[in-house]
């Protein structure tokens, strides 16, 4: 698809300023290569003497290109990561429009999260799929997209912007926001791997440690406000056996403030009821158990009676509730403390995995704000803040591992992406048949070693009485390998399981591990997204060298017991061993014969699942 960037858009001059003689404002484009993608920044700057005019429903970045007029437009796009459990749901469902007339797709997001309606990811192609963009868009705000068949049917175009007001004071200069334009030669799948190898080569840091995910244990789904230093400890030497990386504490183990929740604000106040020994101690306990140690975190909330609620009580929003409170990081007093408490926190405790969340709806908080022109200047800001926060403690502590959640995955987009090792992709963590469309979604659009997975049980049933903690079957390999598309993580509280229950996790694990280092290379959909629950699913994970892959099948209610598999981007000339890790069958084909014939996948019972292994084998 041909097209560029509107020039006469962005400006007078080659780097893209121009200059509005009237009100002074300067409108900047910085250009970078990325890779086989090139990255936009606009800034806007105000040089006069005065507050800028109320600038509204500002586009920051304009793509325009030809099109055949006979072969409409295609637009592949996805729901954000939300936390719904209706089948198929909205959370990582990739969609397909169309544009056979002059017509828009619009696409954005609300209540002041990026990921909270739709991805800020999409792919622009055509009916034949020869060829397409992939645009990314970097603001973790509320966004607008309008994708659009101009009224000649000969050109399609796309606008970028911001659905809010603001003034920019005199003298002030703010980053609106990034878009990365990727293009790619071939079908989605082509550009699905030319997209996520992009990102994860040239905008994601790089992972601590040997550079691939490790499996980590985190204690919300399972244990919620139960835990405790005693639980922790019978959890620490259950996951130890298991052979996790990780042992992460999740919400609700600083000290409460006036109303029972998770803490936040009293990062430097832990719970003693909770650790009678201090959290430092046990800290020291997960490292002797050759794992390292997490820590949740929500910075941008503050809770009433916590320190912070006493500290900064001049750079909170309140949105009338007076229990939650919004910590205004567009004030750099508040950024600045913020940060000295993170940095205490993580020194104290040698915190070497964070959670790093944002549970609060952040534009309720900024609607209290009268004036509009402050109002949106303030949501800017507190971006420009977030991102200096997450930019100052990476540099501080390099060996951090920073995952990004909110609510699960309702604020991912470039600027997220850029400051992430991984990504809490949704909170829901119990249904299979949802946490399919969940990570077989996000793998159409991010790297793999970004999308955190987790098994627990039930959370609601655990807490109830109702999951049986002796059943090693409670997680059948319908439900486990999902875990193996991305970043492995468990939940589940293994100090009341069997033996065997506990056994079948480390067995899990040792399986993941024989894979991870695929999850660095290439993915393929071997099916499509599943419309109903009465439809095989089949994963494929390619490591960069080609040498190995693993093939994961689903044949959840179908009512075929048999599925024919063809691998992709395997060598045609390379020998292969393909091992069914459940169904204990091998044999060993050639990779062209592997892609271009298949080979038969026979689940006698629905619900059923497969792991194939394909490693190279000697001739």
């Amino acid at each position: 698809m041909d097209g560029q960037p509107a020039g006469e858009w962005l400006g007078g001059d080659e780097a893209g300023n121009w200059v509005h003689p009237a009100s002074g404002l300067k409108f900047k484009v910085q250009q970078t290569p990325r890779g086989r993608g090139i990255e936009h920044v606009a800034f806007l700057e105000n040089t006069g003497s005065g507050d800028s005019p109320l600038l509204d429903n500002l586009d920051f970045f304009r793509w325009s290109g030809s099109c055949d007029v006979l072969v409409p437009p295609v637009i592949l796009h996805c729901g954000g990561g939300l936390t719904d459990a209706t089948y198929p749901g909205n959370a990582w469902r990739v969609r397909r429009t169309e544009l056979p007339d002059w017509s828009a797709l619009h696409l954005g997001s609300v209540r002041g999260r990026s990921s909270a309606k739709d991805l800020p990811l999409f792919f622009l192609t055509d009916m034949e799929e020869r060829s397409g963009l992939a645009f990314v868009v970097g603001y973790s705000g509320n966004w607008k997209a309008r994708i659009m068949r101009e009224e000649n049917s000969e050109g399609v175009r796309v606008d970028i912007g911001l659905p809010l007001a603001f003034r920019i004071p005199a003298g002030e200069q703010v980053r609106l926001g990034s878009v990365l334009l990727v293009p790619y030669e071939g079908n989605l799948s082509a550009g699905t791997n030319v997209l996520r190898h992009t990102l994860r080569e040239n905008i994601c840091p790089p992972l601590p440690g040997d550079g691939a995910a490790r499996s980590v244990f985190v204690s919300w789904f399972g244990i919620q406000h139960e835990g405790n230093e005693a639980v922790f400890s019978r959890e620490l030497e259950c996951y130890r056996a298991v052979g996790t990386s990780v042992f992460e504490i999740d919400a609700a183990w600083s000290k409460q403030g006036l109303h029972k929740d998770y803490g936040a604000g009293n990062w430097l106040r832990e719970d003693q009821e909770k650790f009678p020994g201090g959290l430092a101690p046990f800290a020291n306990k997960v490292r002797s158990a050759g794992m390292d140690f997490g820590l949740w975190i929500e910075p941008e909330t503050v809770e009433a009676g916590t320190i912070l609620h006493q500290e900064l009580g001049d750079y909170l929003l309140d949105d009338g509730n007076g229990k939650r409170f919004l910590l205004d990081l567009s004030k750099r007093e508040a950024l600045d403390r913020i940060f000295a408490v993170l940095e205490e926190v993580f020194e104290k405790y040698g915190v070497r995995w964070t959670r790093f969340d944002s549970n609060l709806e952040p534009e309720p908080f900024w609607n209290t704000i009268s004036d509009p022109g402050l109002r949106g200047w303030t949501e800017l800001r507190h971006f420009q803040g977030v991102y200096e926060l997450l930019d100052r403690l990476m540099a501080r502590f390099p060996d951090l591992h920073l995952e990004s959640c909110s609510s699960g995955g309702m604020r991912i987009d470039l600027e997220i992406l850029r400051r992430s090792h991984s990504i809490w992709i949704s909170d829901n963590t119990s249904f299979p048949a949802t946490m399919r469309q969940h990570i077989g979604g996000a793998n159409r659009f991010l790297p793999s070693h970004l999308l955190h997975v987790e098994l627990v049980g039930d959370y609601s049933l655990v807490r109830n009485g109702f999951f049986d903690p002796d059943d090693a079957s409670s997680f059948p390999p319908e439900h486990y390998l999902i875990g193996f598309g991305g970043l492995l993580g468990f939940g589940q509280p293994l100090a009341g399981c069997t033996a065997a229950t506990r056994a079948k996790f480390a067995a899990i694990l040792k399986s993941w591990n024989e894979v991870r280092m695929n999850l660095q290379g290439d993915f393929f959909a071997l099916t499509p997204q599943p419309e109903t629950l009465a439809a095989w699913e089949i994963w494929q994970f390619v490591a960069a060298d080609r040498s190995s892959a693993h093939v994961i099948v689903f044949r959840r209610l179908s009512d075929s017991p048999i599925r024919t598999v063809r691998p992709c981007g395997l060598l045609p000339g390379g020998r292969y061993r393909v091992t069914g890790k459940i169904s204990e069958t091998c044999f060993e084909a050639d990779g062209e014969n592997l892609m271009a014939v298949g080979f038969p996948c026979e689940l006698t019972e629905k619900g059923n699942a497969e792991l194939f292994l394909i490693e190279t084998a000697s001739r």
